[in-house]
């Protein structure tokens, strides 16, 4: 499925506004890469920042911001069952 990408830089200062498919999601990236090379559709690598990030010495735990979790689900991010997290 495509999807509509726009970066714009913010009016004064620092930072970008991201909007993709119309969300404004540049609080959540850590950066992005664009990359396009003559005769081929352009590419970007986008860094998603987790909205919780706790390590325990036997496990890890990764709490995603709704939001980042919404995105990542649309781009065909699936989910882990309840008992593949056991």
């Amino acid at each position: 499925m495509p999807h509509t990408l726009q970066i714009t830089p913010l009016p004064s200062g620092p930072g970008i506004r991201f909007l993709l498919d119309g969300h404004d999601i540049a609080n959540h990236i850590v950066g992005y890469t664009l990359r396009h090379r003559a005769g081929e559709r352009p590419s970007i690598q986008v860094e998603l920042l987790p909205h919780v990030f706790e390590a325990q010495p036997e496990d890890v735990d990764v709490e995603l911001a709704p939001e980042v979790a919404e995105l990542i689900t649309r781009l065909g991010w699936t989910p882990p069952s309840i008992g593949d997290m056991a």
